[in-house]
C-alpha cells in the first residue's frame, strides 16, 4: 500500500540544496552564456539576478570541464572574497526551500576545498549568512569532518533556533558526545567503525550499537533521525528493497519516537526519470516508516506525492523497479525510460 495523505503531510523535510556537491548543467536553464561570459542565473521577485562563472573558478576545475557547476561553491567562493552576490545566491536557495516547507535546512561545505583551513573558513562564513535568510528555521550541520562541525556550531546564533547535527556514527563517537553537550538533535548513521553496510542485517546490527551508545550517554529517541543509508539503484538491483526494509526494521525496533530519515535523492543518482522516481520511492519509504528526509523540496515535495495516481502504469513499473532485484527488468524499465515509453506525470507540458 502506498504511502497516507496524512503520513505525507508530518513529512520532515530537511532541505538539501545549500550543499557545496550540488551542481547544475552549463547548457540547462540555471546558466547563461552571454557576451563570452557564462552566469548561473535565478529570480529575485521576478528580477533576473546572476551570478559570473569566474575565470579563477574554472581554472583546473573538473566538474567545469565536464559541463558542471557547483553552484553553492561558487557562491562560498565570492563570500569569502568579501563580494556580496555570494550570499544574494545563498538567501535564494534558502527561500526557494523554505517557501517549500523546510524544516531544516543542511548545510554541508566539503567539496569546497581539501584544506581544512579553508573549510573552516567557508563554514564560518556559510552558516551566518544562512541562518539570516532562515530566520528561525533551524539548520542541519554537516560535514564529514568533526572540526568542521564545530566550526559551524560555534558560530551558530542559538537565540534564533536549535540546530541538526549531522551526523553521528561508529566512524567518530566524538561527535555523539558534541550532541549530548549541546543539547542537540542528531542524524544517526546505519554506518560501521570500518565501512559501509551492504545488507538489512548489517544496518541494524551497526544501528544496534551506535543507537546503545546514544542512550548510554543520554540521547533520546525523539531527537534521533535514523539515516539507514540509501543507495543508487544504478549501482545494484538490490539498492531499494534493502533500504524500504532496513526502514521497516527500524521502525519496529526503535518504535514510534525516533525519526527515520535519509539522503532520498541519491537513490535516483544516474538514472532517467529522477523525478518520477524520487517521487514513487519517496512514497514507498513513507509507507513503511520513513518520516523525515534530506530531500529537494523544490522538485520532490511530500504533499505533491498524495496526487500520484498508485493506479498508473508508470507508477506500477517505478515501484516494481524500485522493490526488484532482476536486473533484467531494472534494465528494461531503464530503457524504456530513455525511450519515452514510460509517461513522466511531472514533465512541464
Amino acid at each position: 500500500m502506498p504511502a497516507s495523505s496524512e503520513a505525507l503531510s508530518k513529512f520532515i523535510i530537511i532541505g538539501e540544496n545549500v550543499h557545496c556537491s550540488r551542481r547544475v548543467k552549463l547548457d540547462g536553464p540555471r546558466c547563461l552564456k552571454e557576451d563570452g561570459k557564462e552566469f548561473v542565473v535565478w529570480k529575485e521577485k521576478g528580477q533576473p539576478r546572476r551570478m559570473e562563472i569566474a575565470d579563477w573558478f574554472k581554472k583546473d576545475n573538473q566538474h567545469y570541464q565536464s559541463g558542471l557547476v557547483s553552484h553553492c561553491h561558487l557562491a562560498v567562493e565570492y563570500g569569502l572574497r568579501g563580494d556580496p552576490i555570494g550570499a544574494e545566491y545563498i538567501h535564494w536557495v534558502v527561500q526557494r526551500q523554505l517557501d517549500k516547507g523546510a524544516a531544516y535546512l543542511d548545510v554541508n561545505i566539503d567539496e569546497v576545498s581539501p584544506s581544512l583551513d579553508k573549510r573552516l573558513a567557508s563554514m564560518a562564513w556559510i552558516i551566518p549568512v544562512t541562518q539570516q535568510a532562515a530566520g528561525t528555521t533551524p539548520l542541519s550541520v554537516d560535514s564529514s569532518n568533526t572540526e568542521t562541525i564545530v566550526k559551524g556550531l560555534d558560530v551558530y546564533d542559538y537565540a534564533k533556533s536549535t540546530p541538526m547535527l549531522n551526523s553521528l556514527s561508529l566512524e567518530r563517537l566524538d561527535v555523539v558526545d558534541i550532541a549530548v553537550e549541546r543539547k542537540l538533535p542528531a542524524i544517526v548513521m546505519a554506518s560501521g567503525s570500518a565501512g559501509m553496510p551492504h545488507s538489512v542485517e548489517e544496518r541494524m546490527e551497526f544501528l544496534a550499537e551506535m543507537m546503545g551508545i546514544c542512550h548510554a550517554k543520554g540521547l533520546k529517541n525523539k531527537d534521533l533521525y535514523i539515516d539507514v543509508l540509501i543507495y543508487p539503484k544504478s549501482a545494484s538491483a538490490k539498492e531499494g528493497l534493502d533500504g524500504l526494509l532496513a526502514m521497516e526494521e527500524v521502525r519496529k525496533t526503535f518504535g514510534p519516537e525516533v525519526h527515520i530519515a535519509g539522503g532520498h535523492s541519491n537513490f535516483s543518482f544516474g538514472m532517467p526519470l529522477r523525478h518520477l522516481i524520487n517521487a514513487v520511492w519517496l512514497d514507498l519509504a513513507v509507507e513503511r516508516g520513513c518520516d523525515a528526509g534530506i530531500v529537494d523540496p523544490v522538485t520532490v515535495h511530500p504533499e505533491a506525492l498524495a496526487k500520484l495516481d498508485r493506479d498508473a502504469d508508470c507508477y506500477k513499473r517505478t515501484a516494481e523497479m524500485i522493490l526488484s532485484e532482476d536486473d533484467e527488468l531494472v534494465m528494461n524499465f531503464l530503457g524504456d525510460a530513455r525511450d519515452g515509453v514510460i509517461e513522466d506525470p511531472f514533465a512541464k507540458k
